[in-house]
Formats: C-alpha cells, structure tokens, sequence
C-alpha cells in the first residue's frame, strides 16, 4: 500500500512524461482490445446454441462428368427423409427465406416495418432454440399462414403480450396475412443465422416440400444423437437416396448426386473472407498494442537519468532491491490501470464509430469469454511495461547519486525507435489498403442494390400502368399510337415516384444517362409482355432450372431418358 501512495504522488511530478505514457499506452490498447474482442466475436459464432458441436448443414455433392460441385441447398424431401431413414439423426429441419432481408412488412393499422422472414418445419427450434416469451413453436409452426416472431419486432407491435393474434402482410404481396402466434428471444448478433419471423413451412405446396429432385431451395439441418461419428452416416445417406431417387436414370445422364454435412460452426469461421479477415485484424491488433507498449518504453528510458540519483538516494537510506522492485512496479501497474480505464472511456466516446466500423454492438463484442481474453493481453502487456523498467532501475548503482551521469547514445535505443517506426508505416498502408478495399465493396454492393431497385420499380411502374391505364383502352379498341405514347410515359413518371429522388441521383452516377435507361428498360419489359406465350412458359422453365442449380439439371437429364420412348410434351412451368 505505501509503495501505491508513492505511485500516486509521483503521477504529478515533472520530468516524469507520465501523461505521455498513460495516453499512448490508453489509445494503443483502446484500439487493439477492440480489435481481438472483433476476432472473438467471430469465432464465437454459433456457439449459443446447445450442443452446437452436434448440429450439420446438409449439402448437395454433384459430379457431373468429372466437374465437382458442392452448396448448401437440397431439395424438400431431404431433411425429413434423413430423420426417418438415416440411424443416428435426432432432429433435421429444414427453411427456406421468403422475401429479402429487412423487407417491408405492413400491419392492419398500416404501421411499416423492416423484418427478416423465413418458412420452416415444425422442428426448426428442435435445434435452434430460443427462450420463448409467447407461444407453442411446434404448434404455431404446423398452422398454415402462423408465424412465430422475435422480441423486438413484438415491441414494435405494441409489446409482447398485444402482438400474438395481430396479423401483417409482405408489402410485395397483400395477399398472403400472417397471424402472430407466438413470440421468441432476439437472435444474438454472433449467428450465421439472422431473422425476426419464422413462418409455417405448410404455407408453401406440398410437392415443393415433398419433392425429392430438383426445387433445392431449402437448407437442411441435422442434429445427430450424441456419440454419432458423422463420418460413418454416408452409407445410410446413399441407402436414403438409392430407396427415393432414380439413381439409375442419373448414372446414365452422367450424374453423381450425393448429400454430405459440415458442421455449424464451420459455415462461418471456415469462410475464405472471414478467415483473411481475422488473421488481418489480429495482426493489426498485436502492432497496435506493441507500438504503444514500445512508447511507453521508450518515454520511460528518455526519464531514466532524470530517475537515476531518485533511486540511487534511496539506495543510500536503505532500500534494498525489493524496495525498489515495488516502488517501479506499483508505478507501471498505475499507469496501466489509469490507461485502460481512458482506453475504456475511449471506446465508450467512439461506441457508434466503432458499432458501425466492425458491424456488431459493444455487448456482442466485450462479453465474459471475450473479457477473459482481454485481461489475459493485460496482464502480458503489464509485464512488460512493468518488469522492464523495473529491471532498467534497479541496475542503477548507489555510486550514481555522487557522480554525474551522462546519457548513453547506445545504438540500441535507436533500432528501437526505428522498429516503431517501421511498424506504424506498415500498419498506415496496411489500413489505407484495406480501406480502399472496404469502399470498393461498399460502393459494389450499393450499385447492385440500387440497380435491382430500379429494375425492380420499371417492372412494377409498367405492370401498376397495364393494370390501370393500358388494359382498359385495349378492350375498347382504343389503344392508339397516341395513347401508347401516353402509356409509356406514365410508366416513366410512375418508375422515378416508386424510385424516389435519393434513388435516382445515385442511379443517374451509374448510368450516366439514367432517363436513357429507364425507357430501354421499359421498351424491354414491354417487349417481355407481349411474348407468345408459349415462349413464357419455356422462359419461366429455364428460369426455374437455373435456379436450382446442378440438381435440376441431373433430374431434367432423368426426365430425357425417361422421355426417349414417348413423344415430346409442351413445356411445363414450375414454380419454386
């Protein structure tokens, strides 16, 4: 306690630099503890779940002639089929997104708001559970056009217990309500995993979820018993599909279509750019906080002779070497405390920089685990900014409080500065580097984002004028070279309303001509309108193949052979 009050009142002497060291060593470890606790956050994800270690995703293995493929998509059948058919499978679920993230929703009362919604089975909380507040999932789940929904979405709905009973509608289809029939936690920010509704999976039609090639939009989950080697479940997959699919007609088509699973856990840390990401970060990280251990260092050396007849004067009163060890170390452990405690301030001050910069909250960053990690980079740093000055005084002879002492221009101090140096250079580029990257992809995602948008509001502009305008003057004969002219150009008015004016400034950067644009694309989707039919339903067919990617194409190939014996039939549409 005596050696801490001498702590104390050293922190206002001169000639000390001791805001100089609080201050470099604060912003230092502000900025590295953040940047480990982002590490943290990202490989923490997915581990809320219980028994996380035992829960796959399914995913489809294609060979076709020698060229591999592999996604994470099956077809309805599958999930349900490798519960019932595949030993060591407890639960598999499977869902299938409806709409995209953070789309409108609209209540009766017209109250807009952004929500994320998924259709899944009634088994989706059999493995990812959620404390529930309202409501029985595996009955809401069962119930056609019910959905389940989360805390916050429930708020805004007027509170948890108001909203089971309350319906909403997607503001792209009016047509389709969904009744509120229960209430669930928040999913955490660490989860691949992200939605605010999920929605009975009996609302989609039973060939879609029964089906068992072709229509792979669905992801599949299995949760395997416990002491289940995923390895050993292959055979009894391959049995499954041998007994349900027409493995035959797809050998002939030179087709191998087999299923496999990853796990959970795997879907995120195992990502290329999340991976890149981290060792970036990390590296960043050990720099940053290095550099602001070396400062402290090197403040500490630059006040070592002013420091040197203080220690060798209590050397002569006595002091033995133990006296001096916890004098110089209550020092640095001060300076420590007092620099994490504005490190902490710091990082409260720049919370939404930061929130906004590594895409997650301060509670999802710093949690208990992540803490313990903190502290453990503390302690090291703590160590080093403690024991080394305390080994640099306690080398100071008691000779020194007689004699006058110069000080050393000792190279080494000098390599030590220029590896500071060094490295806050590399870490300058490396930050410019990697925000330039940053911005190009932000500024990638907000052109596609504003072109599908436009694309979008020329669709709905020409249906919205066909509907209202178009449709009535064709049936009356009435749809003369003039009214056409008319037509198209409610069309264009009616695509910049939907678009708005923020949407077209930014669309008018893209395409430099946006008006140009806007009416090619009409003259297009016009010219898509009064398509033969026939070559619609032929175009809604390749659509939906493409859709579903490689598995499609080996049922279509069954199909073929199948077809070589009976003539050829019109085009059928199929609907996803």
């Amino acid at each position: 306690m005596k050696n801490f009050n001498m702590a104390l009142r050293s922190l206002f002497k001169k000639g000390r630099s001791n805001g100089i060291k609080i201050l470099a060593l604060a912003v230092g470890l502000a900025m590295g503890l953040v940047l480990v606790a982002k590490v943290c956050f990202e490989r923490s994800y997915d581990n809320f779940y219980p028994d996380n270690e035992r829960i796959y995703l399914v995913k489809s293995d294609l060979n076709r002639d020698g060229k591999k493929d592999s996604w994470g998509q099956v077809s309805g059948a599958i999930a349900p089929g490798m519960k019932a058919e595949v030993p060591g499978v407890e639960f598999a679920t499977r869902y299938t997104r409806i709409g995209e993230n953070n789309e409108l929703i609209m209540t009766p009362e017209e109250q807009y708001l952004t929500a994320t919604l998924l259709l899944a089975d009634t088994s989706f909380f059999d493995i990812f559970p959620r404390p529930l507040l309202v409501g029985d999932p595996k009955d809401v789940l069962a119930r056609p056009g019910y959905v389940m929904i989360s805390r916050s979405l429930a708020e805004k709905m007027g509170g948890v217990g108001n909203a089971v009973g309350k319906t909403f509608v997607r503001d792209a289809n009016h047509g389709s309500p969904f009744t509120i029939g229960g209430v669930f936690e928040d999913i955490p920010e660490n989860s691949h995993l992200r939605y605010d509704a999920v929605a009975s999976l009996a609302t989609m039609p039973e060939w879609s979820t029964t089906n068992w090639l072709g229509n792979d939009r669905y992801i599949a989950y299995v949760k395997l018993l416990p002491g289940t080697d995923p390895n050993g479940l292959a055979p009894a997959i391959r049995r499954m599909q041998e007994r349900n699919q027409d493995m035959e007609g797809l050998k002939k088509a030179g087709v191998d279509l087999s299923y496999s699973i990853s796990p959970l856990q795997d879907i995120h840390n195992n990502n290329k750019e999340v991976k890149d990401m981290n060792y970036m970060l990390i590296f960043m990280a050990i720099i940053l906080i290095s550099i602001a251990v070396l400062n402290y260092i090197l403040v500490v050396i630059s006040t070592l002779i002013g420091r040197a007849k203080e220690v060798a004067v209590h050397k002569c009163y006595g002091a033995s070497g133990k006296n001096i060890f916890g004098m110089i170390l209550s020092e640095s452990f001060l300076h420590l405390l007092l620099s994490l405690l504005l490190a902490a301030f710091l990082i409260v001050i720049f919370k939404g920089k930061i929130e906004d910069l590594l895409s997650a909250s301060l509670s999802a960053l710093f949690t208990l685990p992540t803490m313990s990690i903190l502290l453990a980079i503390c302690v090291v740093v703590f160590a080093v900014t403690g024991f080394v000055p305390t080994w640099l005084f306690m080398r100071i002879p008691v000779a020194t409080a007689f004699r006058s002492v110069k000080e050393s221009k000792r190279y080494w101090k000098l390599c030590l500065l220029f590896v500071q140096f060094v490295a806050t250079a590399y870490l300058v580029a490396l930050l410019k580097k990697r925000t330039a990257q940053i911005e190009k992809e932000l500024d990638n995602e907000t052109a596609a984002k504003y072109m599908n948008m436009a694309a979008d509001a020329v669709a709905q502009a020409v249906t919205y004028t066909a509907q209202t305008f178009t449709d009535a003057l064709k049936a009356e004969g009435k749809f003369t070279k003039e009214k056409q002219i008319e037509a198209f150009n409610k069309a264009k008015d009616k695509t910049l309303e939907i678009l708005g004016d923020a949407a077209v400034n930014a669309l008018g950067e893209i395409y430099g001509d946006f008006d140009a644009w806007v009416e090619t694309k009409i003259e297009q989707v016009c010219r898509e309108i009064k398509t033969p039919e026939a070559d619609k339903t032929a175009a809604t067919t390749a659509a939906a193949t493409a859709a579903s990617v490689a598995t499609t194409i080996a049922a279509t190939a069954v199909q073929q052979i199948a077809a070589e014996a009976v003539p050829a039939a019109a085009p059928e549409a199929t609907a996803e």
